[in-house]
């Protein structure tokens, strides 16, 4: 059994090997940065903007945008939307921070 009054012994920090992304341009000058963790049968794809609550024309616009993005569009309203996501298996989220805005879709990688 585990004595938990003894305080485990001292270990040197092991070597953390971090994924590096690639990196590509788009002709505008987009950055767009590619993670790839393997083979795996859900996929996430997160859309990153400079946006968010520091660059608001007015209080809340930034919160208020983000919020209303799945609530449909012009020719679908909230509920189709959410039932094609979820014919798809997908998932979408959406969020805006101090600094930017996040639209991420989680999905089954043989739908996207």
């Amino acid at each position: 059994m585990l004595d938990r009054t003894q305080a485990p012994p001292f270990q040197k920090n092991t070597v953390l090997q971090l994924l590096v992304p690639q990196h590509f341009q788009s002709a505008k000058g987009t950055d767009l940065f590619v993670l790839s963790g393997g083979t795996q049968e859900v996929v996430r794809v997160e859309l990153m903007a400079k946006a968010g609550k520091w660059y608001e024309a007015a209080p809340g616009i930034a919160h208020f945008t983000a919020s209303q993005l799945d609530k449909g569009t012009r020719t679908k309203n909230s509920f189709q939307l959410a039932s094609l996501l979820d014919a798809y298996g997908a998932h979408l989220d959406v969020s805006a921070g101090n600094d930017f805005f996040s639209l991420t879709i989680y999905s089954l990688s043989r739908n996207l």
